[in-house]
């Protein structure tokens, strides 16, 4: 007995932009000894948390970001306190709606140099990134993050840049400074002028919902399951920063792709259809290299049924595409690709074992006109 199962797949296109603010504000000690603190700003679009992307309802919610601190226009580690001032260094965001005097937390309190101007910049990268493998660079210019994706962590960059605002409050003898480039310092903090960090996700994200498609895959006694979803992506790269960039960058250094699983979705934690009459997420998000026009997908599912000795399982494979937009809107292409900070909602139709029935009809037997002779004579 042959059974199967059929699967309908739709990829619907939904744009997520998530950024946030990071800001270092100052607490004057005296002219010369300014603290850092490392605030967080609103996120703009959504988090899901443990593996997965960041920025639930616009806000941090406790995750960790690195920070690095160098001398402006370089990847010279600022100096203070007979070290470096932060080098890799771990802060954890707030919990919930942040905003003036909500910071990130650090172990210890550091201070700007009583003279020089310097960058800050910002990533997450969550265990995607070995500390023992990066590569700071001072004679390129360039800080070196090799890394390797499964598909549960969400790569963030960022660098201070000063907004409009702040621009106006970078004056000198009561006239505006023209070209200035004395930020951030303890000068632009002792201004009010707070480093302004945006991070932006480098990754595009695929969320999955199921629904039922008859009443066999959401019998309450044998449903049909989804034991895993995979996704083909590329998965080994570098995030680099460049002292001459705007902000934090991939190079991808892998051109085969591998398998990226669905977390929390496996054999001994199935995704049930029991019940199921409209569509469900499925776990997490799924976070892969961007660039794409298509991706290679596999589900795997299975489904008991009377009379079997063991469940029935297949695995499911097709292509997601990513769908174009509407020709009037103003970022139409013909043929778009995954883009980053981009979250694309994938649709699945599933429909529970069939069997197979074979008619078999017996024909009354026709005498042929012809006889067959066999002669060994002839």
């Amino acid at each position: 007995m042959k059974k199967y199962l059929f699967i309908a797949l739709a990829a619907a296109g939904m744009l997520s932009s998530c950024s946030s603010d990071d800001t270092v504000a100052n607490e004057s000690i005296n002219p010369d000894l300014v603290p850092i603190k490392v605030g967080m700003g609103n996120i703009a679009t959504a988090v899901t948390r443990g593996t997965g992307t960041v920025g639930a309802n616009g806000n941090w919610n406790g995750e960790q970001v690195q920070v690095y601190m160098f001398e402006q226009g370089t990847v010279n580690l600022a100096q203070g306190d007979g070290g470096d001032i932060f080098n890799n260094a771990a802060f954890t965001t707030p919990t919930g709606t942040t905003g003036a005097g909500e910071w990130a937390t650090y172990t210890g309190t550091k201070y700007y140099p009583a003279s020089g101007n310097f960058d800050f910049w910002g990533y997450r990268a969550e265990d995607a990134v070995d500390p023992a493998n990066i590569a700071i660079d001072p004679a390129a210019g360039t800080v070196t993050l090799p890394f390797v994706i499964d598909g549960s962590q969400d790569l963030m960059g960022a660098k201070a840049a000063l907004t409009t605002g702040q621009e106006d409050l970078l004056t000198e003898n009561g006239a505006k400074m023209a070209n200035a480039t004395r930020f951030y310092s303890a000068f632009a903090a002792r201004k009010g002028v707070q480093p302004n960090m945006i991070f932006k996700h480098l990754l595009s994200r695929f969320t999955f919902e199921v629904k039922a498609g008859n009443a066999d895959a959401a019998d309450a006694t044998n449903p049909v399951e989804i034991t895993g979803i995979r996704v083909i992506s590329k998965a080994t790269g570098d995030l680099v920063i460049n002292a001459t960039a705007a902000a934090p960058a991939i190079e991808w250094s892998q051109a085969a792709a591998v398998a990226l699983s669905l977390a929390n979705v496996d054999a001994t934690n199935a995704f049930s259809l029991a019940g199921n009459s409209d569509y469900d997420q499925i776990a997490d998000a799924l976070l892969v290299a961007p660039g794409e026009s298509q991706y290679a997908i596999e589900i795997d599912m299975r489904q008991d049924k009377p009379g079997l000795t063991q469940p029935w399982t297949d695995t499911y494979a097709t292509t997601i595409t990513i769908p174009a937009l509407d020709p009037t809107d103003p970022n139409y292409v013909a043929t778009p690709v995954a883009e980053a900070g981009n979250s694309y909602k994938v649709k699945l139709i599933v429909y529970g074992l069939e069997e197979i029935k074979v008619e078999t009809v017996l024909d009354a037997w026709k005498a042929y006109p012809e006889t067959i002779d066999i002669d060994p004579d002839l």
